[in-house]
């Protein structure tokens, strides 16, 4: 009996122990909570974010900010942990017939780490340059998603040392160093997220005293393994989307970038990424201009000389850019630049088209630029290559005009303007105004079939139907034509001019 008895209450202790670690919903009303509640349902939320930083929080417990409310001049400090099988969540609730649901109605929850100004210097945070409105540091499994942080003194969204770290539907505005970043961070996730203005250290107060702004979305110093999907990034101060020093096996894609001065995606220092399917411009507003009309380059890779020289194993293929002071930039700093890809992009209307520096020890291996559009319809460089690179193969290139150089003259090229939907106005963009379309072949390009069969994956490209950053298609080259075409398209063969504006676009497919 008496054993009994022991099995008996050590299985009723161990049942409430673990009722007692359940995860739990916390929610934070910014007009309607009190921090002497118990913040478990909306008639007994919290009110401030000061509550949330100082409430001691189990692993897996969940806090959700009302939609509509504005939290000003406070971090949101995420100190506890999830699980692989339950992740920590800091994001959106409304209420629905007295119901808390998850999710947004309305406006999203605003963060503001105070006014912002471009005539007196924001005062640093207590954390550091990088300390985000929302911060999360050494802890993993954490998801911020449908939050809006504004007006930040350093990042909007940051996780640092924070593995499976997700950001997700969230917006960063006026941020005076980096959007949404990630540092020494594996197997993180920015999805469906909005940058804007960001990096105003750059334009409005200097970098020196302040650290670097390295990105809308930047992941940096020994990252892995992450994905940038479904984002907008635009009129910002810095580079749109980056990847620096030792970031290596991350997807880019999908992604929509325009305006960013510095590039419009970045690697430095990094290996085993894939660039794919993202559209990247300028436009003709001159507060984002790098060299005279143009903003900076739409893709580039490169070591920066105070980093490790190791860029290797990077594929960038079916990107489309325009308007920008170099369509794509690739520098190889005193290294070895090999096993790299760039494939079936398209890239027009450039200050220069594609440009290559080699410094003064820097060499080319197993890398390869095939099955690209090059077009320059107003005056421009074609190219910036001023010497042979050798372990750099050149072929199926589409170039506007004969680029007179054996440098990059291959095999099979084809010389003559691709005949694209869009045929003027490329550097009169306005912010907003370029669709993925544009760049769609028309029936008569001289890129259909003209390119060569690189396998897989490269073999899908961009579907005219695509609409970025939230809907980006692809079709199988394979299944079109007798070759592959050249640029980030597949022509398919049924493209009809429905209602005959003068060009093939998505507007032809709407009904």
């Amino acid at each position: 009996m008496k054993k009994t008895l022991v099995l008996a209450i050590t299985a009723s202790v161990m049942w409430i122990s673990s009722a007692e670690v359940r995860a739990v919903n916390y929610y934070v009303n910014a007009t309607g909570g009190d921090d002497n509640h118990n913040g478990q349902s909306d008639v007994t939320a919290w009110r401030t974010i000061s509550k949330v930083n100082n409430y001691s929080f189990q692993a897996g417990d969940d806090v959700y900010l009302k939609c509509g409310g504005t939290w000003t001049e406070e971090y949101l400090r995420v100190d506890w942990a999830g699980t692989s099988g339950n992740r920590v969540v800091i994001g959106a609730y409304y209420m629905d017939e007295g119901s808390e649901i998850i999710g947004v109605s309305g406006n999203k929850p605003v963060i503001d780490g105070g006014t912002h100004s471009t005539s007196t210097l924001p005062e640093q945070p207590s954390g550091g340059t990088y300390y985000g409105l929302v911060h999360v540091g050494y802890r993993d499994y954490i998801t911020v998603q449908n939050i809006s942080a504004k007006d930040s003194r350093g990042c909007g969204v940051y996780f640092g040392y924070s593995d499976y770290g997700i950001a997700e539907n969230c917006d960063v505005d006026w941020i005076r160093s980096s959007g949404i970043t990630f540092i020494k961070s594996a197997c993180g996730q920015a999805i469906g997220c909005t940058a804007h203005n960001v990096g105003i250290g750059h334009k409005y107060f200097g970098d020196s005293n302040w650290g670097y702004a390295i990105g809308g979305i930047a992941y940096a110093n020994s990252s892995s393994n992450l994905i940038v999907k479904n984002c907008l990034v635009y009129e910002c101060w810095c580079e749109g989307i980056g990847l620096y020093g030792t970031v290596d096996n991350c997807v880019v894609e999908n992604n929509l970038i325009y305006d960013a001065q510095k590039y419009g995606i970045y690697l430095d220092a990094a290996q085993g990424n894939i660039i794919r399917y993202n559209l990247v411009y300028g436009s003709t507003n001159p507060l984002f201009h790098r060299v005279g009309n143009f903003v900076g380059a739409g893709l580039g890779v490169t070591d920066e000389l105070n980093v490790p020289a190791r860029s290797e194993n990077n594929e960038f293929y079916g990107n489309l850019v325009a308007n920008c002071i170099k369509g794509m930039g690739i520098g190889a700093n005193n290294h070895t630049f090999k096993d790299s890809a760039v494939y079936n992009n398209t890239f027009v209307d450039n200050g220069t088209g594609i440009s290559v520096y080699v410094y003064p020890t820097g060499s080319f291996s197993n890398s390869f630029v095939r099955n690209n559009i090059i077009w320059q319809p107003n005056v421009g460089v074609l190219h910036d290559v001023t010497k042979a690179t050798p372990g750099l193969t050149w072929s199926h290139n589409n170039w506007s005009s004969d680029p007179e150089s054996s440098y990059v003259s291959g095999s099979s090229d084809v010389i003559c303007a691709p005949n694209l939907s869009k045929t003027t106005g490329w550097q009169s963009l306005t912010g907003g105004s370029l669709n993925g379309s544009d760049f769609a072949l028309q029936p008569t390009s001289s890129a259909i079939d003209a390119g060569t069969n690189l396998g897989s994956p490269y073999n899908h490209g961009l579907n005219k139907n695509s609409t970025w950053p939230n809907n980006v298609l692809t079709f199988d080259q394979n299944d079109y034509g007798t070759g592959w075409e050249i640029g980030a398209y597949v022509f398919t063969g049924t493209d009809v001019d429905v209602n005959n504006d003068g060009r093939v676009n998505i507007e032809d497919f709407a009904g």
